[in-house]
C-alpha cells in the first residue's frame, strides 16, 4: 500500500484578491509573499478591546486596524484558499473555548461596499462546512467572537 503525501500548499498572498459580492471594491490589501501552509504560523489575534462587552466601535475599529496592521496581518487570499482547502482549517478556529461561534478575520484586505461602507471579510464554520461573508464597518462592533488572523509570534 502506497503512502498518501499531502501536498505542500502554497498560497500567493501576493495576488490581487477576489471582490466576491457585487459593488464591492478592494480600497486596500497588504501583500505577503508566498505563504506556505502552516497552521501554527497563524495567530488568532483579539484585541484587548474586543474582550470587553461591548466589543470596539467603528472609531476603535480604525485604530485596531492600524494596531494589527503593524504585526503582519493575513489578507483574503488566505481566506479563499482555505475556502477551497476546508480540511486544511484547524478544528479550534470554529469556535471559542466556551462554544460560541467564531468569525475569522482577514484584515489584510479591506473592502468598500456601495462606495460608503468600509468591510472586511471573514470566514466562520457552520453546519459542517465554512462559509465567507463580510462585516461592513457602519454599525459593527467587533468583540471576542471576531479575531483576526495574524502571523503568529
Amino acid at each position: 500500500m502506497q503512502d498518501t503525501v499531502e501536498k505542500e500548499h502554497i498560497i500567493d498572498l501576493d495576488a490581487d484578491p477576489i471582490t466576491p459580492y457585487e459593488r464591492m471594491t478592494v480600497i486596500e490589501h497588504t501583500k505577503g509573499g508566498q505563504f506556505m501552509w502552516d497552521p501554527k504560523k497563524i495567530q488568532l489575534f483579539l484585541h484587548d478591546l474586543q474582550k470587553e462587552e461591548n466589543g470596539i466601535s467603528l472609531s476603535e475599529a480604525v485604530r485596531f486596524h492600524a494596531e494589527v496592521n503593524s504585526r503582519q496581518v493575513f489578507n483574503a487570499n488566505l481566506l479563499d484558499y482555505l475556502l477551497d482547502n476546508q480540511h486544511l482549517i484547524p478544528e479550534e478556529w470554529r469556535a471559542n473555548a466556551d462554544g460560541t461561534k467564531r468569525y475569522v478575520c482577514f484584515w489584510g484586505t479591506r473592502y468598500v461596499m456601495y462606495r460608503l461602507i468600509s468591510a472586511i471579510r471573514y470566514m466562520h464554520f457552520e453546519g459542517g462546512v465554512w462559509y465567507s461573508s463580510y462585516f461592513g464597518c457602519v454599525g459593527k462592533r467587533w468583540d471576542a467572537h471576531c479575531p483576526a488572523a495574524i502571523l503568529a509570534d
